[in-house]
């Protein structure tokens, strides 16, 4: 009986001794500083889409048309900043720009 139980507490140590803590492990804090990094390109892209948004309501009220670049790349820029949340909520693993390449306006959101 009482090897059988040293056996049992054998058994719990090893697997306790197995499991590091996650404040332990080395993945958890890179992925925390690409999060910073992601939330600080996150600021700089919202700064960009509030200057694409200005640029295309002034170029409509004085020309009364779209200008279509800015329609693509303000596409592409939102689809970015979905990707970004996408990443910063643990809803994909894959990190957006910088370290995969610029999404393009026809990328669909649904295969994401």
């Amino acid at each position: 009986m009482q090897n059988e139980n040293e056996n049992q507490s054998e058994k719990e140590t090893t697997i306790n001794e197995e499991k590091k803590p996650c404040y332990k492990d080395r993945s958890v804090w890179v992925r925390g500083l690409f999060m910073l990094l992601f939330v600080f390109l996150m600021g700089i892209a919202k700064f960009v889409t509030m200057t694409v948004v200005l640029l295309q309501f002034l170029l409509v009220l004085f020309t009364g048309k779209v200008n279509e670049n800015l329609v693509v790349f303000g596409k592409s820029l939102s689809v970015y900043q979905y990707l970004v949340v996408l990443f910063l909520t643990y809803n994909s693993e894959v990190q957006p720009f910088p370290m995969e390449s610029w999404p393009s306006s026809e990328t669909e959101i649904n295969n994401v």
